[in-house]
């Protein structure tokens, strides 16, 4: 126990400054007996753990519970997060036109100053494949630390605007029209609005709006990312014999459908936007969003 080791050698454990070049925050115990001030944080929860140097990083990909216990006094107990939110389905391809791909999760990083504490973490789902003739579903919201990221808005069907979100849905093709959804400042962008009634228009992602067709880039921003893109917009759907469907945006978003086959769903736990539907192709369902993820990073050890 810690405070039963009270002196070495006469000199009061207070004063001992280094042991063998050890400054006193590295040395832990001492014959094997803790000594006080080397407590680094430590948690409980989520779905899994990695290492890399000093720090730990926790994924949630199902929402739970982040049990934190800071460090003693002196030790950085930064948490740094990133929070997506579940991306949107494409829209269904309806009457002659390609619909709207889905548009990405709201993506979210930061910090906090972790305290010794459970936190709340919900994982937002991806919206499910749309199987009627309606714009594609809007992903689920992802929060974490009292911060919400918005989910994806669904890509249009038949001549409709792309839906609001954390990124905006694409439009669907039609000839009168329509424009891409909005995407949310600071956690995406706007959907791509339609080129032709042949085809809809992208997704918007996390690191771009959506295009003609296109799928937005994802994102890799945020120290709890690790470099990773994530958060890609849905491609749009295009008219069988106009060409394959628009392509998906990086970090996870799904092919639109067209001549060569199906629309693609969002890749899982990125966020991102699943492609647009086809008419006659796969009886025009879309493909799915991607659910949500939350990871959290934090100095687990000494240098």
């Amino acid at each position: 126990m810690a405070n039963e080791v009270e002196k070495l050698n006469t000199i009061a454990i207070a004063d001992i400054e280094k042991i063998n070049g050890k400054t006193d925050a590295n040395i832990e115990k001492l014959n094997g007996l803790e000594l006080t001030g080397t407590s680094y944080p430590s948690h409980s929860g989520g779905d899994s753990v990695s290492t890399s140097g000093v720090y730990k990083f926790v994924t949630f990909t199902s929402s739970g519970t982040f049990g934190f216990t800071a460090g003693s006094a002196g030790l950085d107990n930064t948490l740094d997060y990133l929070i997506i939110a579940g991306g949107a389905s494409g829209g269904h391809g309806n009457n002659g036109v390609g619909a709207g791909g889905g548009g990405a999760g709201g993506y979210r990083t930061g910090t906090v100053t972790g305290s010794t504490q459970s936190y709340s973490i919900t994982i937002g789902a991806g919206g499910a494949s749309q199987t009627s003739e309606a714009a594609g579903n809007d992903g689920s919201n992802s929060s974490a630390f009292s911060v919400t990221s918005t989910g994806g808005g669904g890509g249009g069907e038949f001549g409709t605007n792309g839906s609001n979100g954390g990124s905006g849905g694409g439009a669907a093709g039609h000839s009168s029209g329509g424009g891409g959804g909005s995407g949310t400042a600071g956690q995406g962008n706007d959907g791509g609005a339609f080129a032709t009634e042949d085809r809809g228009g992208g997704g918007g992602g996390a690191g771009g709006a959506g295009g003609d067709g296109t799928g937005g880039a994802g994102a890799s921003s945020g120290d709890a990312a690790s470099g990773t893109t994530r958060a890609g917009g849905g491609g749009g759907g295009y008219r069988p014999s106009v060409g394959d469907g628009g392509a998906g945006g990086s970090g996870g978003g799904g092919q639109g459908g067209g001549d060569q086959g199906n629309p693609v769903a969002g890749t899982a736990n990125t966020g991102s936007g699943g492609g647009g539907g086809a008419w006659n192709v796969n009886s025009g369902n879309s493909g799915a969003g991607g659910s949500g993820v939350v990871i959290i990073r934090y100095i687990y050890q000494a240098a």
